[in-house]
């Protein structure tokens, strides 16, 4: 499985205790289990930030979350091409209707 849909896959765990917990301890959480579990080990294992990984990707914080989203949509599958379309329809349809 490509790393964009394990990560999608933690972002999505750290989302759900978000909603019962403060991020400090949602990220934490999340990066035991996922660690336990195999997801992203090693990526995890050092212990980049949301913005780190942004950063190396050249990206924002927002188009890696909103990457994230789209790929969970799609679990378990993970369809890549899929996932792309729907980005690529995504930005389309940003372009169509600027803010």
């Amino acid at each position: 499985m490509p790393d964009i849909e394990l990560y999608a896959q933690y972002v999505h765990k750290v989302r759900g205790y978000l909603k019962t917990m403060p991020l400090n301890d949602a990220v934490k959480k999340s990066v035991d289990e996922s660690i336990k579990e195999g997801i992203l080990r090693d990526f995890l294992r050092k212990n980049k930030t949301i913005e780190t990984i942004a950063d190396e990707l050249e990206t924002t914080v927002n188009d890696i979350l909103e990457i994230c989203d789209v790929a969970c949509k799609h679990a378990p599958e993970y369809n890549a091409e899929k996932v792309f379309d729907e980005l690529h329809e995504m930005e389309m349809a940003k372009l169509r209707h600027p803010l």
